[in-house]
């Protein structure tokens, strides 16, 4: 290469790193000041900024009414965090197809951008190796940009007034919106499309810790970070056991022989041989409950656990071949035989209102529905998983303006009352009022204009459970998450690699056998049967293998060496 090249290139290099170091540099300095004024307290610190909430609404919900609310958030994000929002309320039927195109085209605007300015350092390149130099340097002049971070656009208001600017939304700017399910939470996560939180949430969004029930926040993580807040709410649904009182009085049974549905058997049959006009002997069809299940799918494996009260996720509920689960068994052994005898309901209350025994799902308030005719137990608890805390949780999108205001945003919404109640009813007078006073205080919907999800608009209990209902409805709510337990396998559950694919194809074969030999077992003698199904598993080498402490020549990767890896980890 000859010198006059040599020097040309050297010429270029240093041009083109002196660019790109005033483009950085200028952009982490304006970045770095928002962060900084962001943790700041005293609003003179910060710049106005716009950031977009998007969230979904009912088909009734009008362009009139958003605009009315949106306006009505702004006086309070403003006066506390110089924050103003742009409120996106799409028909929930429309909303998950307009956030994935709305990603998509800032994605596309981006890649062009992209594109665009690689291809221009690729001429300039080329031109350099010709020889050519640019008429001009280009150069950055930072000093406007410096100023303007320290500087606020105003304006005089119709009451003479000096008053900030905010910046309209820009179109490649998309800042908090809400995901849906746990499965379009970890599509955004692999695509690279939402942030992480943590620092923000151990800063600015601290107090969240105090709102929202913990573990929704481990249930959120993913190899370790949080990438959305979950709306706190009442978690799953209680399965409760029902004995009726009346009948346990007249047939001389004590309730305290009713614990479990197994206890209930002779019961259930002793009513049924009475044939009792107006009453079903069994409601409905009874399941083992909170069983969680090993496989590719999380369908029936003869590889599972059950959950009982109590366990948390940091619990470790080692893994049993589930024909051994005692009360797994039994239960399916009870209802083989009820069902024989034809004393098994459709399980609907409304088709049968008088039953001697029955399991019913719901929320905390059956205690009340049923404690005057009925004994209760709980079959089932309430279990939480990575489906039940991504039921909502705001996110901030990789294309916000600002991660740690757009944090601000989503802690008020889960720990301020005022704001819950206004993007929940919308504006008090012109959507909702309220009626009643102290404990008995509640709303009046007086305009459907605005309708929203609870759960999609921040934490439930921060605001009204619904019209007419007051606030001490949230008792139940509370007492159910009390009563919960949290799925152990999260994390692990539905557990696959190229090491053990094709040993859990096996295994779900094999799991596919064993409930078809199930089937064909006599009511009478179904618990002999399953205890002979269940000795076969133990000697099996798949099952075997998956269920050793170590890897066999047939199972290289087994299940519980893989699950104690995983505890040991967490």
């Amino acid at each position: 290469m000859n010198k006059k090249l040599l020097c040309i290139l050297l010429c270029m290099t240093m041009l083109m790193t002196a660019i790109l170091t005033s483009c950085t540099n200028t952009s982490d300095s304006a970045s770095t000041g928002d962060d900084a004024a962001a943790s700041e307290n005293t609003e003179a610190t910060r710049l106005p900024m716009t950031l977009s909430l998007w969230l979904p609404t009912d088909k009734s919900t009008t362009d009139e009414a958003i605009s009315l609310v949106e306006t009505e958030i702004n006086k309070l994000t403003q006066s506390k965090y110089n924050t103003a929002i742009e409120l996106h309320a799409i028909d929930s039927d429309q909303y998950q197809s307009v956030i994935d195109k709305k990603i998509n085209d800032i994605d596309e605007v981006k890649k062009s951008a992209q594109a665009a300015e690689e291809s221009r350092r690729q001429q300039e390149l080329e031109d350099a190796i010709k020889g050519i130099l640019p008429d001009e340097p280009r150069t950055v002049d930072t000093t406007a940009e410096d100023t303007d971070v320290m500087t606020a656009e105003t304006e005089i208001n119709e009451y003479g007034q000096t008053v900030d600017v905010y910046p309209a939304v820009e179109d490649d700017q998309l800042d908090i919106f809400l995901i849906k399910g746990y499965d379009k939470y970890i599509d955004y996560i692999d695509n690279g499309l939402i942030e992480a939180l943590d620092a923000d949430l151990n800063d600015v969004g601290k107090k969240l810790y105090a709102y929202i029930y913990p573990s929704f926040f481990d249930l959120a993580k993913v190899e370790g970070s949080t990438y959305a807040i979950p709306n706190n709410h009442a978690i799953g649904e209680y399965q409760l056991l029902l004995v009726n009182k009346e009948l346990v009085e007249q047939f001389d049974y004590s309730p305290d022989e009713f614990q479990t549905f197994v206890d209930c058997e002779s019961f259930i049959t002793d009513i049924g041989n009475q044939k009792i006009s107006g009453v079903t002997p069994l409601l409905g069809e009874v399941e083992p409950a909170n069983m969680v299940y090993f496989s590719s799918d999380g369908k029936w494996s003869v590889i599972g656990s059950q959950i009982t009260a109590g366990v948390s996720y940091n619990s470790q509920l080692t893994p049993v071949r589930t024909l051994e689960i005692n009360n797994y068994a039994k239960t399916l052994g009870a209802m083989r035989r009820l069902n024989s005898l034809g004393f098994v309901g459709n399980g609907d209350v409304n088709d049968n209102p008088r039953f001697a025994v029955g399991v019913v799902k719901g929320d905390a308030s059956l205690f009340d529905v049923y404690s005057d005719d009925y004994y209760i137990n709980i079959h089932g608890v309430p279990v939480a998983d990575s489906d039940e805390a991504l039921k909502a949780a705001f996110a901030v999108s990789t294309y916000s303006k600002d991660i740690t205001r757009s944090m601000e945003i989503i802690t008020y919404l889960n720990t301020d009352e005022t704001m819950k109640t206004l993007l929940q009813y919308g504006v008090e007078g012109v959507h909702w009022e309220k009626v009643g006073s102290d404990d008995d205080e509640t709303i009046r919907i007086i305009s459907n204009d605005y309708k929203m999800n609870i759960l999609d608009t921040g934490n439930e209990y921060l605001t009204y459970p619904g019209e007419g209902l007051t606030m001490s409805y949230w008792d139940y709510a509370k007492k159910q998450n009390l009563d919960s337990s949290t799925n152990p396998f999260v994390g692990f559950d539905n557990y696959v690699t190229d090491d053990n694919r094709s040993q859990m194809q096996q295994l779900a074969a094999k799991s596919a056998d064993v409930w078809n030999q199930l089937q064909t077992l006599s009511p009478d003698d179904f618990e002999k049967g399953v205890a002979s199904i269940s000795r076969g598993l133990i000697t099996d080498p798949l099952v075997d293998g998956l269920m050793s402490e170590e890897g066999t020549e047939l199972v290289s990767d087994s299940i519980i060496l893989q699950y104690n890896l995983y505890y040991s980890m967490k």
